[in-house]
């Protein structure tokens, strides 16, 4: 289950943040930073953590 914060556009670059909620007790969500300038898709970023 992925929900997106809003996403602020500032110096032409994307940024927001994905909430990711997990199985695992110890960190039931995970927040990922994402800043399109200098990190991959948004796609990208999803996958190695949901195969964890």
């Amino acid at each position: 289950q992925v929900r997106w914060l809003r996403p602020q556009w500032g110096n032409g670059a994307l940024r927001g943040a994905l909430v990711l909620r997990t199985n695992d007790p110890a960190r039931p969500i995970v927040r990922v930073p994402i800043n399109l300038a200098s990190r991959p898709a948004p796609h990208e970023v999803i996958l190695p953590l949901a195969g964890k």
